[in-house]
């Protein structure tokens, strides 16, 4: 909590600056967490925008019926004016279809207590089948033939070939299997994505990460949820210098593929658009006349131009 009040109170230094403050959210271990209606007002009252949680207890569902868990954190969120965002995770050795999706979102709307959905929910897509399934023949070593005298015969050239070999070929298996995956996912429409902004959650080291969010992109994501996980060695203590330099490397090589409608906007509980009222109210004040006539023809009115008076633009 106090890592919250310390980015909060530091984004409250851009209030009335270009770029302002971001909305920050809350990332809780579980809903077991937030049965303290303490921290429900702390986060409040601390300028906290939104709260994230792993839904179901943090296990996979293969049909919207798989969801047990009462979430009543969802409204709970709402009623003290924080934007709740669900994770679910999705077991990904079947094949889902957008209806699953929207009854999904039909869900989560019934546990925020009204039609809207969530302002942003975050898909995890569980690939563990694929991991289970590794390394179910191991490869067995055939036997060199001896010579003569008893020694092995070995070619130099074989030398630390075969592991290249199985290497390679656990490689390809596993691109084919998560090829699958996204074979079993479908692509979101506009009307889903019009419900709400769904995120796909990411998991994979640096080397992967352009491609995992360019599948996600063709998928119709509404964006890319970037976890810890990325982070070489992110279980490790890591130092802070290196993991910034590193979130500000990756986010600087995916913005490069010209993705700029591949984001993510969130909505602000706003009663009114403050930049854009200011501006209406200039633009009043200018159209009334309160401020004279802003034309170029009446600025040349009444110049003494032999005295030396002129429009300098």
């Amino acid at each position: 909590m106090t890592s919250l009040y310390q980015v909060t109170n530091e984004q409250d230094e851009a209030l009335g600056s270009f770029p302002g403050p971001i909305p920050v959210i809350y990332c809780a271990t579980s809903s077991d967490d937030l049965t303290d209606e303490e921290l429900w007002s702390d986060l409040a009252g601390n300028g906290c925008s939104g709260i994230f949680v792993t839904c179901n207890d943090g296990n996979s569902i293969s049909c919207v019926d798989d969801f047990s868990a009462e979430e009543a954190w969802m409204k709970k969120a709402l009623n003290v004016g924080i934007q709740p965002i669900p994770e679910i995770v999705l077991k990904m050795d079947k094949k889902w279809e957008e209806g699953d999706i929207d009854s999904i979102l039909n869900l989560l709307a019934d546990k925020c207590g009204h039609s809207e959905c969530p302002v942003g929910i975050v898909l995890t897509l569980d690939t563990s089948h694929i991991d289970e399934v590794e390394n179910e023949d191991p490869v067995e070593e055939e036997e060199e033939e001896d010579d003569d005298d008893g020694f092995k015969m070995i070619d130099p050239n074989d030398i630390g070939k075969e592991k290249e070999d199985v290497s390679a070929s656990t490689t390809n298996d596993n691109v084919e299997k998560m090829n699958e995956v996204w074979e079993n996912f479908p692509k979101l429409s506009r009307a889903i994505k019009k419900r709400s902004s769904i995120l796909g959650s990411v998991r994979v080291d640096g080397s992967q990460l352009r491609d995992y969010t360019a599948q996600l992109k063709s998928k119709g994501f509404s964006g890319a949820f970037l976890r810890a996980d990325c982070v070489p060695g992110f279980r490790l203590n890591p130092d802070l210098e290196f993991v910034g330099k590193f979130w500000t490397s990756v986010i600087a090589d995916l913005k490069s593929t010209r993705s700029k409608s591949f984001g993510f906007r969130s909505k602000v509980a706003l009663e009114k658009d403050i930049p854009m009222e200011w501006l209406n109210y200039q633009q009043d004040v200018m159209e009334s006349g309160a401020l004279g006539s802003t034309s170029a023809a009446a600025a040349a009115e009444g110049l003494d131009t032999e005295n030396g008076d002129f429009v300098g633009f």
